[in-house]
């Protein structure tokens, strides 16, 4: 498994606690949304970046390309 491959699969895994953080406490606590929005920045910019890392690094994928949109 390549580094962008492995970007997109921490991407994917890394959501369900987003938004639990999102909706913790009934999404009423402002720590746990900063903490929600920190996270889905984060997880936004691994996006960018494991683009960027495939097509500079010619470690475009099969996988890669079927993955991305998720």
């Amino acid at each position: 498994m390549n580094l962008p491959n492995a970007l997109t699969i921490a991407r994917i895994a890394a959501l369900p606690f987003c938004a639990w953080a999102l909706f913790k406490n009934g999404g009423d606590d402002s720590n746990w949304q900063i903490i929600a929005w920190f996270s889905f920045f984060i997880v936004g910019m691994t996006d960018v970046l494991d683009g960027i890392i495939a097509r500079r690094w010619n470690q475009v994928s099969s996988l890669g390309i079927i993955l991305d949109p998720i």
